[in-house]
């Protein structure tokens, strides 16, 4: 349209300056002003059609370019907006068209790219960075018009790389611990979750994956003895964690008390070393109770009874295992620390007694009591209630002195203060002349019977 106008005017000005070379000179400086305007249009047509063109170009240039840019010569497909990578990473996709050039690279949000890559799919090695959020972009170059390369697509994916293993913690149960079935166990995994549980071999059945996980021995159904738990842990990146096997012992088994050291309703006195008899295939821990009141922690007890109220006592021994089994185990057991009194009587009072005789003691004591005799030191003769020692003169020379000392315990172990005394030992007949007025009929008779036997003896020994 610009061009038919411009042609026209070329014309009418043409024919006008012909026609005005015959007119007056007013009309030729009329004539010369008009054609100086039509040449100053003519110039701004010019310059209108030069700037229309290169608009017209600029134009077709950038819808062309934005035509580029909506076209698709790569889909990525691996990593998506917002994955997880570790390690060796694969980036590729679909190639729609054909391109120039491409350019990968892997930078941190707020950082230059780090990694780099001019082909695709390619492969990056993300070992050595440190986790964190990353921008993963995939430039496509082509050629504008077939002539001259330009970018034809950007791909912006926003990646987190972790390249730490998950963190696998175990409450309630650690290596060789005894257990049983009410302890409860809880698995937590840092930044990743429990992937698989593994019993004794045997992997155990459990719901979606996740962070944490807890139970009870019980659950589990196991039976007395060694079992080996093993955890596999994986996080969202693909990193995998399997710690050390975890080997425990579970015992539902109380131990088994079988004696105490003493026996029930005994009587006791003094201080007493209890060693319990306890029966367990782990670890034991015994604490030893009196009328309910702990006194005591440990498996030997020294128990000083002279610190007890006496009489009746209830004597606990509590036993819990390494698992926490606990069985108690009773008695009751009778407290006298109060010691007998003793007293001697000798027949008539005499302490010289005839040697081919039997001197009997009698003994009276405060409570039942177990008697001892012991002449010169050395123990003779040792009787059971009632109190009453015989002992036998004939095996002591004449003359001979003897130091008694009685003795007695009760029950209790309770020991009296001893009864000291001392006798002579004769053969003169007077001491047993003596001693017979003290003896009642039984005893005349046997001392009768010694007098006609030692007077049998002295006449035969004289006719011999």
């Amino acid at each position: 349209m610009l061009l038919v106008v411009a042609s026209r005017a070329r014309k009418w000005l043409s024919s006008t300056w012909t026609a005005a070379v015959h007119l007056p000179s007013a009309a030729k400086a009329r004539l010369y002003r008009a054609a100086r305007r039509a040449r100053r249009i003519r110039r701004c047509l010019r310059r209108a059609l030069t700037l229309g063109a290169a608009i017209a170009a600029v134009t077709t240039l950038v819808f062309t370019y934005l035509g580029t840019l909506q076209r698709q010569y790569i889909i990525l497909a691996n990593p998506v907006d917002g994955d997880w990578i570790s390690g060796q990473v694969r980036i590729g996709g679909h190639v729609a068209q054909a391109y120039v050039a491409v350019d990968v690279t892997l930078a941190p949000t707020d950082g230059p790219h780090i990694m780099r890559a001019t082909e695709f799919p390619t492969i990056l090695n993300t070992e050595s960075l440190s986790d964190g959020k990353y921008t993963l972009l995939v430039k496509v170059y082509t050629k504008a018009f077939g002539l001259f390369r330009w970018l034809g697509q950007v791909t912006s994916v926003q990646v987190r790389v972790k390249n730490t293993a998950p963190q696998v913690k175990v409450r309630g149960l650690q290596e060789h611990q005894v257990v049983r079935n009410t302890d409860k166990v809880e698995v937590l995994v840092d930044r990743g979750y429990v992937e698989q549980l593994t019993l004794d071999g045997s992997r155990l059945v459990w719901g979606a994956p996740a962070e944490s996980m807890s139970f009870t021995i019980g659950s589990l159904g196991l039976l007395d003895g060694p079992h080996t738990l093993t955890i596999v842990a994986k996080d969202e990146a693909g990193n995998r964690e399997e710690p050390k096997p975890v080997p425990f012992i579970v015992d539902n088994t109380p131990p088994v008390v079988s004696d105490l050291g003493l026996e029930d309703a005994q009587l006791v006195s003094g201080i007493l070393n209890l060693e319990p008899r306890v029966d367990d295939s782990t670890r034991t821990e015994v604490s030893w109770f009196v009328d309910g009141e702990l006194r005591f922690v440990g498996s030997r007890y020294e128990w000083d009874t002279e610190r007890e109220r006496e009489g009746t006592r209830i004597l606990e021994l509590r036993a819990t295992d390494a698992a926490g089994n606990e069985v108690s185990a009773f008695i009751s057991v009778v407290v006298d620390n109060t010691k007998p009194s003793l007293r001697a009587s000798l027949p008539g009072g005499a302490t010289e007694f005839f040697r081919y005789s039997i001197l009997p003691i009698d003994v009276i004591s405060s409570e039942e009591v177990v008697l001892s005799l012991l002449i010169n030191e050395q123990e003779a003769l040792r009787s059971q209630p009632p109190g009453r020692l015989l002992v036998d003169l004939s095996a002591y020379d004449h003359g001979a002195s003897l130091r008694l000392s009685i003795r007695g315990s009760d029950l209790a172990g309770n020991e009296a203060d001893p009864v000291e005394v001392t006798i002579t030992v004769s053969s003169n007949l007077c001491p047993l002349a003596r001693s017979l007025v003290t003896y009642d009929t039984a005893k005349l008779r046997v001392a009768a019977m010694l007098i006609m036997f030692m007077a049998a003896v002295a006449w035969w020994s004289t006719e011999i």
